[in-house]
């Protein structure tokens, strides 16, 4: 939660979401689903893997398809609001291989390659300046496809028993956007790639009444990208590169009061400035008691994009090589609480942070001399009443004003519930969620104007039932009460929907 750039750099502004994949297999696995819904929606997945505990290699594939709906809240430019019932159809197909290697007791290698290709339609907007059509989203042909591959690689060195662990990584990220307007492919695109080196080295030292870990880690990125729109073909790609450093340190005092603290420094080529950012987090389990206070304050910043400093677009949308990134200082407070033998944890956070350097403009990019403000409150609950019943809820109240007004995109009230039954602990799961997006404000482009979006609720619900310990079969209902919403004025969300399935896995599920 917060701004945590002090550890992962630019764009962990708001918080960071820590994904650990599946790695050490023991033994081999089998996992197949197939899935068929409305708007002629199919996906199919497959993967295998293989493994000793310590040497492995995993495969997979997926894809889907899908008619989609129609996006457009307008329909044909000039005509009635859906007249044409243009949908906005997708196709994907994703395939990807991982592995790894346990060279000697110390040192071992991983690897991971992925490829995707997207096909996407799209709507159109209109800015020709004619009265009651200016800025709005009418039915076209419009569609995007998109390849991307990832590969990335790392090397791992444990001493000392486990104490001293040093990791050395690559990455390399290369994609290829192609869009027209149905009748000439190739009208829009473009071209960018990136490649990074990190290594990373962690100790820990100490007791167990008052254990330590220090970590130091050092990266390099490379960035390219090339605008191929075709409205000046002497435009050439734009580079630059950026170097991170920092350290970390840990500890784990009496095994219930735990401290973390990071600070960083980014050199970035070219223009625009370098950053330095921090973060401090705190959290103490009182003994017997099922409470946990916890506090953290961090720095975050994000850099500008190719397109806002370099622009790309001449006469359209000029860039600013001079731009700062934008940076976020905020802090939180809360605390955790276990009741009913651990049925129950409750948590209460209050946040605020500050923006400062906030990039915006139509046709050449600035950054926001004055600040804009956000507060709010969190609160989470999790309660199983029974072994067979999970219920988990949360509501956050955020207060979010800069000078112009309120933020756009930025509800006032959102909450969310999520509820699992295991019908008598037997082959049937009946499960149940409702999504609650208060009124908001948003952009409307044709007289460039904030405006209020209806707030919305979602209900989707499904039910699963095992075959057995490889099979099970599965149905779904998303926005099982048809609401009528937008996310982004002009594009309409997601109608009904539903959904069946079936999955089939068999082996170890590490």
């Amino acid at each position: 939660r917060g701004p945590q750039s002090g550890l992962y750099g630019s764009n962990a502004l708001a918080g960071v979401i820590n994904i650990i994949t599946r790695r050490n297999v023991n033994g081999s696995f089998v996992n197949a689903s197939g899935e068929i819904g409305t708007d002629k929606t199919a996906t199919v997945t497959g993967g295998y893997g293989i493994g000793d505990g310590k040497s492995f290699v995993d495969i997979g594939i997926a894809g889907t398809t899908s008619d989609g709906y129609d996006i457009s809240a307008l329909g044909a430019v000039n005509g009635p609001p859906g007249v044409t019932g243009d949908k906005e159809g997708y196709d994907n197909v994703t395939g990807y291989a991982s592995g790894g290697v346990e060279l000697s007791p110390i040192f071992r290698v991983d690897g991971f390659a992925r490829y995707v290709k997207a096909n996407a339609q799209l709507d159109g907007q209109d800015f020709s300046g004619i009265p009651g059509q200016q800025g709005q989203t009418f039915d076209d042909a419009s569609e995007t496809e998109t390849k991307t591959y990832n590969l990335a690689g790392s090397g791992t060195l444990t001493l000392m028993d486990g104490a001293w662990v040093t990791i050395g990584s690559a990455s390399y990220t290369n994609s290829h956007v192609e869009g027209g307007d149905g009748t000439a492919f190739g009208d829009f695109g473009d071209k960018a790639w990136r490649r990074k080196f990190g290594l990373q080295s962690s100790y820990k030292f100490g007791s167990p009444d008052f254990l330590s870990t220090l970590t130091g880690f050092v990266e390099s990125k490379k960035e390219y990208y090339r605008n191929t729109h075709p409205f000046d073909p002497s435009q050439v790609g734009q580079d630059r590169e950026m170097i991170g450093l920092g350290a970390q340190y840990q500890a784990e005092i009496a095994s219930q009061f735990y401290l973390s603290a990071t600070v960083r420094h980014d050199d970035n080529d070219g223009d625009f400035e370098d950053a330095d950012t921090y973060g401090v987090a705190a959290s103490w389990v009182i003994p017997n008691s099922g409470t946990r206070p916890h506090a953290s304050i961090g720095t975050g910043v994000t850099n500008p994009s190719f397109f806002e400093q370099f622009g790309f677009i001449p006469g359209t949308y000029i860039g600013n090589p001079n731009l700062k990134p934008e940076e976020s200082t905020g802090w939180d407070i809360g605390v955790e609480q276990t009741w009913l033998e651990g049925r129950l944890v409750t948590d209460v956070t209050y946040f605020t942070a500050k923006l400062k350097n906030e990039i915006g403009g139509f046709s050449t990019p600035t950054n926001a001399t004055s600040k804009s403000d956000r507060e709010g409150v969190e609160v989470y609950a999790r309660y199983s009443p029974t072994d067979d019943i999970d219920l988990i809820g949360s509501y956050t109240y955020l207060d979010a004003t800069e000078p112009a007004g309120i933020e756009v995109r930025r509800p006032e009230n959102q909450a969310s519930f999520d509820g699992t039954w295991r019908v008598g602990g037997g082959p049937l799961q009946l499960n149940l969620g409702v999504t609650y997006n208060g009124e908001q404000r948003d952009t409307e482009f044709v007289n460039f104007t904030r405006v209020a979006v209806d707030a919305y609720t979602l209900v989707r619900v499904g039910a699963a039932y095992a075959l057995n310990d490889q099979v099970e079969l599965y149905a779904r209902v998303e926005n099982a009460l048809d609401e009528d919403y937008e996310e982004v004025i002009g594009y309409r969300g997601s109608p009904q929907g539903a959904f069946v399935g079936i999955r089939f896995k068999e082996g170890p599920a590490k």
